[in-house]
C-alpha cells in the first residue's frame, strides 16, 4: 500500500467537531464529506513540491506549504493524534485555520510562472527515482499535483474553510 497525503478542506464547525468527537473524527477520515466539503489526494508528491520549492529559493513558501501538509500544524484530535481506532494514519492528523490556507495560496501565487517551471523540473528531477520513465512524465505527474493543490487551496479560501491534512 502506498503511503498518501491527503487534505481535507472542512468548515470550522465540523473541526471544532472533528477535534472532541471521535465518531466525528472517523467519519472525516473515513471520507463522508459534506457539501461544499472537498478533498484532494496528493500521492506522495508533497515532499517533492516542499524540497524544490526550497532548492529554488522560496524558503518562506515551502515553510507555509510543509505545514499545510502537516509539519508544524495543530494536531487534530489530541486523544487520537493518529486517528480513530479503526484507522490507520502514518502521521498526526493535524490541521491549519483558514487564515493559514489565505497565507500559502498567497505565497503560491506570488511565484512567478518561471518560478513554478523551475519548481516542477526540480521535483520531477527528485521523482525520477521513482516510477517515472521519464523526466517528461515526472514533469506532468508534479505539474498536475501542483495544479490539483492550487485550485484545491482557491476552494478552500473561497469557502472559507480549515485544511485536515494526514499521510495514510
Amino acid at each position: 500500500m502506498a503511503v498518501t497525503q491527503q487534505l481535507v478542506g472542512i468548515a470550522h464547525e465540523r473541526l471544532v467537531k472533528c477535534s472532541s468527537d471521535v465518531r466525528e473524527l472517523e467519519r472525516l477520515i473515513g471520507f463522508e464529506i459534506e457539501e461544499p466539503e472537498q478533498e484532494i489526494d496528493l500521492n506522495w508528491s508533497p515532499s517533492a513540491i516542499v524540497r524544490a520549492l526550497k532548492v529554488i529559493g522560496a524558503n518562506e513558501t515551502a515553510a507555509l506549504v510543509d505545514m499545510l501538509f502537516g509539519e508544524g500544524a495543530e494536531i487534530l484530535n489530541e486523544a487520537h493524534p493518529k486517528g480513530p481506532p479503526n484507522y490507520f494514519v502514518y502521521e498526526p492528523i493535524t490541521y491549519v485555520s483558514n487564515e493559514t490556507v489565505l497565507a500559502v495560496l498567497s505565497s503560491l501565487e506570488g511565484l512567478s510562472q518561471a518560478q513554478v517551471s523551475q519548481m516542477i523540473s526540480v521535483a520531477a528531477e527528485f521523482g525520477m527515482d521513482m516510477e517515472f520513465s521519464d523526466l517528461n512524465s515526472a514533469q506532468e505527474y508534479y505539474r498536475e499535483h501542483f495544479d490539483n493543490l492550487f485550485d484545491f487551496l482557491q476552494s478552500a479560501v473561497g469557502a472559507k474553510q480549515c485544511v485536515v491534512a494526514w499521510w495514510d
